[in-house]
Parts: structure tokens; C-alpha cells; sequence
């Protein structure tokens, strides 16, 4: 569809807008007139090249309500068409009301096309005259898109929307917008064809006209003092390939604002419930176990604080549920992020580089497993050809014994008794307990806790470095400690 004219992929506004502008309370003998001066005005504000069509149009001469059939529109290889459409309530700058009902946007020498069953438009506000009509500008109260359906014969690619309702579009305005039973059929350069469905999406709080412009333009939105908490919430989204369940995620919700006070501090929270994943089918049809897993389940949860635009994050936390595997719990703190001022590029390639500058100021992990350390240590034991008791030996051993970066080889017997050996004795009691914390958990999963507070921030790209440089090794390097239950 991407070669439909973006100029015709809104024409629908226009005509709902300013076909009826001058139509107020027309007095009978006036009536025509004013329909024929709304005409002359939407022929001005439509793009050079472009030309409106009707086959039939009727004025209700009392109220002013005009009724317009077989409605299209041409520009270069786009044609619109539009049965018929309803405008009520007009005045020199306004429509109260306006309906148009089956749309169809394509090619004239093409398969490719958008239809609607129906559009309603509320309290849109007209462009002034001899301006071109511009879907960025617009204000408007209420809009809702009915029936929506795409198709691109081409890769047998189409889509389909019942219904998007957004309300209080325009720049300033913090409105609310809505969509349920979206259905994409896409082609894949290496999987075939690849289906994504979504029961419903709903946003709140935001300035829908500003936002859906800072993504057309692939910029950072607007976040502005004052303005309510933003919030998107997603239900029954599904990802499927060659016909085949993928990815499933019951309920996302995203909610966050700027705080009112402090300039450039904002928090935010993201919950995914509901979380199943099917692993791909093989070259053979048949889809594989992952460590005796035949489909994961879980959920995600994380809560974080942002000051000075971005430049500054705290994580508190990042908490990871995968059903009889594990818990994975996360809290950190970096800083000397790259900005997210508004109106920069969102370019997610340089971003991830800038990232290799940011700082760790301290971070906190916690494990707690449910199943699936033993069945990581049963597969390599499996692989490795050793009973596993033994291979669990061997990796506690190795736990103990294994030279940390920059440092020598710990002078420690391995343990001959079937339990984890003791911490080399020339080691400091911070790497010691490290050392032993790891080993235990390997003996025996439980819970893993590791926290990392370097006494100084420590730059990303530089931590390597860092920990094969520091006198005091790692363990120091990092503010390491490790706790294992």
C-alpha cells in the first residue's frame, strides 16, 4: 500500500470537512449556493493534480444537511470512492456531525486498496480558506473508522481493523484514541506468511494528533508538564508463523508521566501478563523441546524512574516469571544515558552505541529457580557424558578454582568428598564468598543473589577493562557480592 498518495489516504476528512463548509441553516433559495461555494473551497485546499466527482448531491433546505452520492476522487494513480456522505451541522469554520459510508482507496492501474465501511466525524474544526487541508493541523472532538480493510494482491500481504475511535485530536489537546480486531497478513523474506492479531489496543492521556506525527516523522513525542499519566494497554496480541503459534502475550499495559515539579523526571511502568511462547517448527515440521520445555509461559513487570530527560534511570526492578523454570529479579541504576529530548531521532542502532557510554552505578540480581538450573545441568551432563552428581562436582570445582580476570590460578585441592570444595585460602573474604556462593548454587539451586556497587560509576564499554586492570581484581573492581540459599 505504500504506493498509495499520502495526500489521498485522508481524503475522507476533507470531504466530510469541506464539502459542507458554508452549508449553515441555509435558506432555500440559498441552499444550492452554499453547497456549490463548499465545493469550490475543497477544490482549492486538494493537491495539485487532484479532481472530485459527484454524481448526485441534495440539500435539505431548512436544516442545511447535505447528502452527496458517488463521491470520488483522482489523483495520479489513486482513486477514492465513496457512496455516499452525510454532513450535519455546518457553520463557516465548523462541522458538528458527518458520516460517509463505504470507502474504497486504490489503484487505477492496480490491485492494491484500503476500504471502510463507515467514518463519523464529530466538532471538526475546517481549515481556513485557500489552505491546503493538511491531517496533522485538523482539530477535531470525535472520530470513529469502521470496517477498515487493507489488501496488497502483490505478496498476498491484508489487513483489517473493526473499528479505531479517537477522541479530542489536535495539538495541545490530550486525548484518548482506540482500535479493536486488528488481523495482519504479511509476507516473510525467510518464514512465508506471518499473522498478528489484536483483540484491542487503547491509549489515554496523550496528544494523539503531536504523537502520531513524532512517528510519522520517526522522532521522540512530546511528554509536557501538567499532563495526565500516559497509558497504552494491549489484549490478545498473537504472532504466528506459516500458519503456526509463536508469540502470545494476554495483557500488556504501559503507563508512565513527567513529574509535575521536577522538570526532566518522569517514571514509568510496563506489565506483560499472560506471556506464552511456542518454539518455531524445524526443517522437519516437528517443533523442538527447549530443556524438555514444549512451550514457555510467564509474565514481565518493571517499574523505573528517569531524571534529567533519560540521561539518569533507575530500575526498581525488573522482574522476570517463566513458569517451572524461574524468577529473575533486577534492580540497577545507570547514568550518562544517552537524552530522549523530544523531537530527536528515533534511530535505535545509534542509540544502542551511545549506550556503550552510559555508567553503572550499581545493580542487584536475584535468581530464584523453579526448575531450571537442574534441567541446564542435566543436559550438559548429558552432553558432556558424565552422570550428573559428577559434572556438578566438576562445575563447583571449576566455581572455586577458576582464575578470575588479571589474576593467577587459586592455589585450592578440589574436593574429593562429593561436596563443593573450600574457597582458595589466599583469596580476599569478598572473593572467597563469591566463590563459594556460585558453587553452592550449583550443588544445590535455590536462590542466587549477586549485587554489584563499584565505588565509583563505572562506564559500560569500559568494564572489561576495568576488572582485568584493578589492583584489587574483580571482585573489588565491581563492589561483587554474592549470596547463595
Amino acid at each position: 500500500m505504500r504506493r498509495i498518495a499520502p495526500a489521498l489516504a485522508v481524503p475522507a476528512f476533507a470531504v466530510l470537512a469541506l464539502l459542507g463548509a458554508g452549508l449553515h441553516a441555509a435558506a432555500q433559495g440559498q441552499a444550492e449556493q452554499q453547497l456549490d461555494a463548499a465545493l469550490a473551497r475543497l477544490r482549492a485546499a486538494l493537491p495539485a493534480g487532484t479532481t472530485l466527482e459527484i454524481r448526485e448531491r441534495s440539500v435539505e433546505p431548512v436544516t442545511g444537511t447535505a447528502t452527496l452520492r458517488g463521491v470520488s476522487m483522482t489523483g495520479g494513480n489513486n482513486l477514492l470512492t465513496v457512496r455516499e456522505v452525510v454532513l450535519r451541522g455546518v457553520a463557516a469554520d465548523r462541522l458538528a456531525a458527518g458520516e460517509a459510508r463505504d470507502l474504497r482507496l486504490g489503484e487505477r492501474t492496480g490491485n492494491n486498496s484500503l476500504t471502510a465501511e463507515r467514518l463519523d466525524l464529530s466538532g471538526l474544526v475546517l481549515p481556513a480558506p485557500g489552505t491546503p487541508f493538511d491531517w496533522t493541523t485538523i482539530s477535531l472532538d470525535a472520530g470513529t473508522l469502521e470496517g477498515m480493510a487493507m489488501a496488497h494482491p502483490s505478496d498476498g500481504g491484508r489487513a483489517a481493523l473493526r473499528r479505531l475511535a479517537v477522541r479530542d485530536w489536535g495539538h495541545g489537546r490530550t486525548g484518548s484514541a482506540e482500535g479493536e480486531g486488528l488481523v495482519l497478513h504479511v509476507s516473510t523474506p525467510e518464514h512465508g506468511m506471518a499473522d498478528v492479531s489484536l483483540g484491542r489496543v487503547a491509549l489515554a492521556g496523550v496528544d494523539v494528533a503531536a504523537t502520531a506525527v513524532a512517528i510519522r516523522d520517526g522522532v521522540m513525542p512530546t511528554m509536557r508538564p501538567g499532563m495526565p499519566e500516559q497509558s497504552i494497554e494491549a489484549r490478545e496480541l498473537s504472532v504466528g508463523l506459516g500458519g503456526d503459534p509463536l508469540v502470545a502475550i494476554g495483557t500488556l499495559r504501559l503507563a508512565g508521566g513527567v513529574d509535575p515539579v521536577r522538570p526532566g523526571a518522569e517514571s514509568g511502568r510496563l506489565t506483560l501478563e499472560g506471556v506464552t511462547v511456542d518454539p518455531p517448527a524445524g526443517a522437519d515440521g516437528q517443533r523442538p523441546e527447549l530443556l524438555g520445555y514444549k512451550r514457555i509461559r510467564g509474565g514481565v513487570s518493571m517499574a523505573a524512574r528517569g531524571e534529567e530527560n533519560g540521561r539518569r534511570i533507575t530500575v526498581e526492578p525488573l522482574q522476570i516469571d517463566v513458569a517451572d523454570a524461574g524468577r529473575l529479579t533486577l534492580a540497577a541504576q545507570f547514568q550518562n544515558l544517552p537524552p530522549r529530548d523530544a523531537g530527536t531521532p528515533l534511530d535505535p542502532m545509534a542509540r544502542m552505541a551511545a549506550m556503550q557510554q552510559a555508567q553503572l552505578v550499581s545493580m542487584s540480581l536475584r535468581y530464584e529457580d523453579a526448575g531450571l538450573a537442574p534441567r541446564v545441568l542435566a543436559s550438559q551432563a548429558g552432553s558432556a557424558g558424565m552422570p550428573e552428581p559428577q559434572f556438578r562436582q566438576a562445575m563447583a570445582d571449576l566455581a572455586l578454582n577458576t582464575p578470575l580476570p588479571g589474576q593467577p590460578a587459586p592455589a585450592a585441592p578440589l574436593s574429593k568428598n562429593g561436596g563443593p570444595a573450600a574457597a582458595p585460602a589466599g583469596a580476599t573474604a569478598a572473593e572467597r564468598a563469591v566463590r563459594q556462593a556460585l558453587a553452592s548454587f550449583v550443588q544445590r539451586p535455590g536462590v542466587l543473589e549477586i549485587t554489584l556497587r563499584p565505588s565509583r560509576p563505572l562506564q559500560l564499554d569500559q568494564l572489561a577493562v576495568v576488572m582485568m586492570t584493578d589492583p584489587g581484581g574483580p571482585v573489588q573492581a565491581l563492589g561483587l557480592t554474592a549470596t547463595a540459599r
